[in-house]
């Protein structure tokens, strides 16, 4: 799958996407250091560009035919290190949405923080991407459950067209460790038993423990420990304290350890590894994207549809049957879970298997799907009426 990276900074996207087997063919970015960083490691398809200037960037996306395009647009206007104000940079946001939009990849991946979700910068491009045909799955992900020695929270939204909303979503969890990784995991074990991590503001935690995971990365996170440190009630406890490098700060990142970062300034260098999407997590949700596209997995199918059935008034082995032949048909349609019942079932048409099947069997596959779409249709409307109802309440009460 051909990949185009939006916002790229130093390419920790790139790169893991290109280790789960992607190929990257093109890269942007605002910002001609964090270009130069991405053209010495991760190749010479990195260019500076306006991402606001739409008119010129769009053409050039558009002839390149990616199947993904992904990035992270800038989130310091989100970030709660910020000022929580949405400016320019959170209109990269809707244009982000508006080049997807326009080139129309199968596959599209946004990576931010979470406070995204509440700006009406994402509002507007979901809008503008749901208006594209993009059905979307949207997670709140720890990069430290997805081979990352930190704890790191992360928006993750994954689109695709014409795709029902959560279609990747039990994929995205499945992925994930039942443990988290340690910094000792990630860093290895000439590790002291805590680490100085330096704070944003003062009397805050400042060592922990290298047996759990890292605290999340910043651009201030590699500072040495301070001649008049009195370690407070909130600190890890342990007999030797770590002093973290850059170098392991880029290695909490999954930078490789022969990255090179020569041709920028140390500043330059935080700021790029804090911006990165970390390499693991990027890695995983890559294989994740990857194996769906070849069919090799499926949206797990619902209880609540067998409850749903039961409410209906089916019999035990008939709702078993609904379920098997539900399942049957979504590994005939590559495990897509597709927004439109009738173009679902076209598809299944078309695929040569299903029409080697009895007459009969087609029929039932029909009605398996058409019946797991109405049930989810109805689970949508439920949010709605509460809603509904509540204003009406409100209203009551108000007069």
């Amino acid at each position: 799958m051909r990949v185009v990276e939006l916002f790229s900074g130093a390419g920790g996207m790139s790169i893991g996407f290109r280790q789960a087997g992607f190929e990257i063919v093109h890269a942007l970015d605002a910002w001609p250091e964090a270009v130069e960083v991405y053209r010495r490691n991760v190749g010479k398809h990195a260019w500076v560009s306006d991402l606001k200037d739409i008119a010129n960037v769009a053409p050039v996306l558009f002839g390149l035919r990616p199947d993904i395009i992904v990035g992270g647009p800038p989130c310091q206007d989100y970030s709660t290190a910020g000022r929580r104000q949405e400016g320019e940079r959170a209109d990269l946001t809707a244009a982000y949405a508006m080049l997807i939009a326009i080139v129309r990849p199968q596959w599209l991946l946004m990576e931010n923080v979470p406070r995204t979700l509440k700006s009406k910068a994402w509002g507007q491009a979901e809008a503008i991407l749901r208006n594209a045909g993009y059905g979307f799955t949207v997670a709140k992900l720890d990069a430290a459950y997805y081979g990352t020695g930190q704890t790191r929270e992360r928006l993750i939204v994954v689109g695709r067209l014409c795709e029902d909303d959560g279609f990747l979503t039990d994929a995205l969890v499945g992925a994930a460790s039942s443990e988290p990784m340690t910094a000792r995991e990630a860093l290895g074990e000439g590790l002291g038993d805590t680490l100085y991590v330096h704070p944003r503001h003062m009397f805050k935690k400042r060592l922990w423990s290298a047996d759990k995971p890292a605290p999340t990365v910043r651009s201030t996170y590699a500072r040495r420990v301070p001649p008049d440190f009195v370690p407070t009630e909130k600190d890890a406890v342990g007999d030797t304290v770590t002093e973290l490098t850059r170098d392991h700060v880029s290695a909490l990142q999954g930078f490789p350890p022969d990255f090179d970062w020569s041709s920028c300034g140390l500043e330059d260098r935080d700021q790029m590894v804090a911006n990165a999407v970390p390499v693991p997590l990027a890695r995983a949700i890559a294989s994740v994207i990857l194996r769906r596209q070849r069919g090799e997995t499926q949206p797990l199918l619902e209880k609540a549809f067998s409850v749903w059935l039961r409410g209906r008034g089916h019999a035990p082995s008939t709702i078993d049957d609904f379920r098997t032949k539900a399942n049957r048909a979504r590994r005939l349609l590559g495990g897509r879970l597709l927004a439109d019942t009738a173009l679902e079932i076209a598809q299944l048409e078309g695929v040569p298997e299903f029409q080697e099947l009895p007459s009969k069997t087609q029929s039932a596959l029909r009605v398996a799907l058409r019946l797991h779409a109405e049930f989810r249709h109805e689970q949508r409307q439920v949010p709605l009426k509460k809603a509904a109802k509540a204003r009406k309440t409100n209203i009551k009460k108000a007069a």
